[in-house]
């Protein structure tokens, strides 16, 4: 009988020896960091992200607004002014806002500043307050679901001649205007940064024929509203950091022999606010992501948005005041 010899691996009692255990800890804490760096990284990248998208939002919200009040409006500055004040509001031929009737709320405060001017920094629009039939209007007592829709539904209602106390009574029938106005006004919290507000102030209530017969879908906005924040341009060559950004550029149509209209900028002034029919808005927003009253860190992201709007019925109802007093 043939012996066969087997042989035994004995298993070390001694563990890892420390040359081990150092270099497996290294190895571990040298993943820790990558995986922690990979972490800060991609916060940073989704925060940086976020900041931009929150920012372009609020923008094109903003622009959204604008574009479509320009596109309702029949006019730029009081369309009731007179020579110069064709630019203010409210000027002191305005038979609903002038000097001795003041708004719900009164006019805005500072900030904003004492004269409304249009202007680059300031957008001053009217468009016509429609009729609506208050048997057709959710928001009045008289609605009823069954009523038929009454066909004046949209039209644009007049101001009577002789319907308003007072000197500044309309000689002649007028429309009636709702009055909206932008404003860029600086951020008292935020050095460097300005505010987007927007003010609105409805036309007048007419009683005749009937109590009730205006019915306004656009109410008061003020105080004024803020939708957007973070302004920081576009400023004028020169410009300080106290100026105000000029966002507003104002559009007229130019008509060339043999060849088709255009639009070109204008500055506005009584001679050229008749002609003006679109609005360029442009903006800088910057945005960290900060607490309200931080405007610089980090994160900081800078978001340039340009728009246009013109008014949709275009030149043939744009509303003009060639300076004759209304």
């Amino acid at each position: 009988m043939v012996a066969i010899k087997t042989r035994t691996r004995t298993r070390s009692a001694r563990g890892f020896s420390i040359t081990e255990l150092l270099m497996s800890t290294f190895i571990f804490a040298f993943s820790i960091a990558i995986i922690g760096e990979l972490s800060v990284v991609s916060t940073l990248g989704t925060l940086r992200t976020t900041n931009k998208v929150d920012g372009l939002a609020q923008a094109r919200s903003a622009a959204n607004r604008i574009c479509d009040d320009v596109r309702h409006a029949t006019a730029f500055g009081d369309y009731y002014g007179k020579d110069a004040e064709r630019l203010s509001f409210p000027s002191s031929t305005n038979p609903i806002y002038n000097g001795g009737r003041l708004p719900t709320g009164g006019y805005p405060v500072s900030p904003w500043p004492a004269n409304i001017q249009l202007n680059e920094s300031t957008l001053i629009i009217q468009s016509p307050v429609s009729y609506l039939d208050p048997l057709n209007d959710p928001t009045s007592a008289s609605y009823s679901s069954g009523a038929a829709e009454n066909p004046l539904n949209g039209m644009p209602i007049m101001l009577p001649k002789g319907n308003f106390d007072g000197v500044s009574d309309p000689p002649a029938n007028m429309l009636n205007l709702d009055t909206t106005i932008y404003s860029v006004v600086p951020d008292t919290t935020r050095t460097g940064e300005f505010l987007l507000q927007v003010a609105r102030f409805p036309g007048a209530a007419i009683t005749s024929p009937a109590p009730g017969f205006q019915t306004s879908y656009k109410g008061y906005i003020n105080p004024p509203q803020t939708i957007l924040k973070g302004i920081i341009g576009p400023k004028a060559p020169g410009a300080v950091e106290s100026d105000l950004p000029q966002v507003f550029s104002y559009l007229a149509r130019t008509q060339k022999p043999g060849a088709a209209s255009t639009f070109s900028k204008v500055a506005p002034s009584f001679s050229t606010v008749n002609d003006i029919q679109g609005v360029a808005f442009d903006v800088e927003v910057r945005n960290t992501g900060n607490s309200s009253t931080t405007s610089t860190g980090n994160l900081t992201q800078f978001i340039p948005l340009h728009d246009e709007s013109y008014i949709r019925s275009n030149r043939n109802m744009v509303l003009e005041n060639t300076g004759t007093a209304p």
